[in-house]
């Protein structure tokens, strides 16, 4: 679920999530996930601060919602990931506020892959990418490599075709329980703008039984 407020534009929504997985060789998994749900947008231009109170213009608030649907596919096992997805299938105008189209050309194709290298015994090297294909929006590429040091601490960094950088660490607190930072900068005339995105996370894992890879820690 998610609720964002950006001064007179508001962000509602929620959708759901299901996973189906099945063995390809007692190390191999391969996964195909739907989600679904819905979205609503608003502006509200009342709600602006104006010189001139009586301007019509300003004394209504425009709005739109409809369905969420996506899919995704993936591989995995303890030394690579690979993956497709549609995290989004329905697409919203921002300035028509007409409700959601289903336009493939305004589609994002997410795809993605990853293999865990050995360094030593205690440490690891896991180069990774993310490639975003939209015909609309243009494409952009992130190409991210980390340390593992005893599938516990993790360190590196990700640099975004669009001329961003992101440097992020975490720690393994226990094996149901994972903590993550990340900081992103701009580095193109944005960057001007803004000292950068903070993120923290916190993933607990339920229904942890046994000592395993765990195919969220790409």
């Amino acid at each position: 679920m998610f609720n964002e407020t950006y001064a007179i534009k508001r962000n509602m929504g929620a959708s759901v999530s299901y996973t189906y997985r099945l063995h390809l060789n007692p190390s191999t998994w391969m996964a195909f996930s739907l989600s679904g749900g819905f979205t609503s947008y608003s502006i509200n231009w009342n709600e602006v601060t104006l010189e001139d109170t009586e301007d019509e213009v300003f004394n209504t608030s425009d709005a739109s919602s409809g369905p969420q649907a996506g899919f995704g596919w993936s591989i995995y096992n303890d030394r690579y990931f690979g993956g497709i997805s549609v995290p989004e299938f329905f697409t919203h105008d921002f300035e028509k506020l007409d409700g959601p189209q289903l336009e493939i050309k305004r589609v994002d194709f997410l795809f993605t892959g990853g293999y865990l290298i050995d360094i030593s015994p205690t440490l690891n090297f896991q180069p990774s990418f993310l490639v975003r294909i939209n015909e609309t929006m243009g494409n952009w590429a992130d190409l991210s490599g980390s340390f593992i040091y005893k599938n516990m601490i993790w360190g590196g960094a990700t640099y975004r075709t669009l001329d961003e950088i992101a440097i992020h660490v975490g720690w393994q607190i226990l094996p149901q329980l994972r903590m993550a930072y990340s900081y992103e900068y701009s580095l193109n005339d944005i960057g001007n703008f803004n000292n950068g995105g903070y993120e923290i996370s916190l993933q607990y894992d339920f229904g942890y039984t046994i000592n395993t890879p765990n195919p969220k820690f790409f």
